[in-house]
């Protein structure tokens, strides 16, 4: 069968296309996408150049995307847990490779898929990537009671990760975005203080007033944000990086020496058991209203608008939140 898809055709050039999709194999299920969610710093690097995503070991052209929501059309020989109407997310595979979100149907091995409780709607389990991803770069902090933690960029990653880090009693959270309108959206999220990392003069107050933080986590998409940082984490803290970047960084090692910090890489699908326990987390937590994606999302596209949004994402359009292509109605 033939379905339809955004097709990643060469860097920077988007397309949408009837894409041929074969049956489920043993132990595969067909989806009926309802949501794809668009992750605009991850997506923008990933679009820009074959070199950008060659962790994922795909090549121009692909259908791209790691994160949608939909129901179960049909199953492989094998598939025992899983029927057909079932209501389902699924990401990465076990090799971190995308599996073509961004199309009307799509295929993924039945373990790498998770039921979505009925008490979790289409549209919050949409951010159930974002939602992974910042719920396992907390857990990597080690964040708990009392704890004061800084989260540098508050993309929707970032709102979350406040969100989680509150849920796990941190307080106080500094939120770090270069945008006015994240840094309100942040304190919304239940951030304690709000700041600029471009405003000297604060971040000199609050370092003077502070002495740095023991938890820093960096989701900011940029060297100087990482590098932010590492300026924010006090003695002996534990920063956790989780740009998705390709390439070399410059990065101040005199930081990371002299105030003897500990990195911890944030990448994903380095830790699939953990990512996997924390994509439960989002959907339990989402399900209990303790994590709100109300304002996180924009209005639905249609996948016909792709060019136009992907032209916004690499054009760093700081309008656009989390992007969701909608391919049928609930």
């Amino acid at each position: 069968m033939k379905t339809k898809s955004i097709v990643w055709t060469a860097p920077g050039k988007v397309e949408l296309q009837n894409v041929e999709i074969g049956q489920p194999g043993h132990g595969e299920v067909l989806i009926e996408n309802v949501i794809s969610t668009v992750s605009p710093g991850t997506e923008a690097e990933w679009l820009s150049s074959d070199e950008s995503h060659r962790v994922l070991q795909t090549t121009f052209p692909f259908v791209p995307g790691y994160s949608r929501t939909g129901y179960v059309a049909a199953v492989g020989q094998g598939v025992a847990d899983l029927k057909p109407g079932a209501r389902v997310v699924s990401g990465f595979d076990n090799q971190g490779r995308p599996i073509g979100a961004h199309a009307a149907y799509s295929l993924a091995r039945a373990v790498d898929i998770d039921v979505i409780p009925d008490n979790v709607s289409f549209e919050q389990a949409a951010l159930f990537i974002l939602g992974q991803t910042a719920a396992m770069m907390v857990k990597l902090a080690g964040v708990g009671l009392s704890d004061s933690i800084g989260i540098v960029g508050q993309g929707p990653i970032g709102n979350l990760a406040v969100q989680f880090a509150r849920a796990c009693g941190a307080s106080p959270v500094i939120a770090l975005d270069l945008v006015e309108v994240r840094r309100e959206a942040a304190i919304l999220a239940g951030a304690t203080e709000v700041l600029d990392p471009t405003d000297q003069t604060a971040l000199d107050a609050f370092l003077d007033r502070t002495g740095g933080l023991p938890k820093v986590i960096d989701l900011s998409g940029h060297p100087s944000g990482t590098n932010t940082a590492l300026r924010l984490a006090g003695p002996q803290a534990t920063v956790v990086f989780s740009t998705g970047y390709g390439g070399f960084m410059n990065l101040d090692y005199d930081a990371i020496f002299s105030k003897g910090l500990c990195i911890i890489g944030g990448y994903v699908n380095a830790q699939p058991k953990l990512a996997r326990q924390s994509t439960q987390t989002y959907l339990r937590l989402a399900g209990e209203r303790t994590v709100n994606t109300e304002y996180l999302l924009d209005a639905p596209f249609s996948p016909e608008d792709a060019p136009e949004v992907y032209r916004r994402v690499l054009a760093q359009d700081r309008t656009l939140k989390a992007p969701v292509f909608r391919w049928r109605e609930n």
